[in-house]
């Protein structure tokens, strides 16, 4: 014997399936596995945390939580279950935050890579002190991101406000290049400017550290490894 299952998920199509029933009228599967195979149909991400809930005989919407609450539905016998399904709010939320999260991450990232590729080999308008202007390379993969550092490097050597503290665009320069120190493993011959000297200062003020800058500095670091990994060419 089977038992029909019909699933609402928002303004998506409905789905149906249909799972075993015993003898005694009990559902094959459990409240867990019913999440299981309606994440699985609708293809939601398994971490998903779903309500899921039907209208009674008497047009009250009730709540699957429980096996039990299953059981208590599968003794009316019913021809045709018709289940609504939501996703919580708050998971939903914080899932786009993570992604977000992790977007912001990979920038800062790729902002690394581009400010030292720039202190390094140089691109278009902004290089090494000590490469001449017309060996500087065209403009490189990244250059959407690498066009941002290299203004913000611009801005700053002519900055009149910088000395101050007082420029926000002069600001975010120097996070960075403490950002690039703090996961710089090569300081001694990085030719990223003042990377060595953050490190030291970093170095004798390990203690005074904020807690939120070295999780900032881990996330970066992290990022930096997926990007490698995405961005590393494929062995025949």
């Amino acid at each position: 014997m089977e038992q029909f299952i019909k699933v609402r998920f928002g303004d998506a199509p409905c789905d149906s399936f249909s799972v075993d029933v015993d003898e005694n009228g009990k559902l094959g599967l459990d409240v867990l596995g019913l999440r299981t195979k309606i994440l699985s149909r609708l293809k939601l991400p398994p971490d998903a945390d779903l309500v899921l809930t039907y209208y009674d005989l008497e047009g009250d919407v009730v709540a699957l939580h429980e096996d039990g609450d299953l059981h208590a539905v599968m003794e009316r016998r019913p021809e045709f279950l018709s289940i609504c399904v939501q996703m919580r709010l708050k998971k939903k939320k914080r899932r786009r935050r993570q992604e977000e999260d992790q977007t912001t991450y990979l920038k800062l990232s790729e902002a690394m890579e581009c400010l030292e590729h720039i202190c390094t080999r140089g691109c278009t308008i902004v290089g090494p002190y000590d490469m001449e202007p017309t060996k500087m390379k065209g403009p490189c993969s990244k250059f959407s991101t690498c066009k941002g550092v290299q203004l913000l490097i611009h801005h700053f050597a002519t900055c009149k406000k910088r000395v101050n503290h007082g420029c926000l665009r002069c600001k975010r320069l120097w996070q960075l290049l403490r950002l690039h120190s703090s996961i710089c493993d090569r300081p001694d011959s990085c030719r990223v400017p003042l990377c060595r000297q953050f490190k030291l200062r970093m170095q004798q003020e390990e203690k005074k550290d904020d807690a939120r800058w070295k999780l900032l500095t881990r996330k970066v670091l992290k990022a930096k490894i997926i990007l490698s990994l995405i961005s590393a060419p494929l062995e025949n």
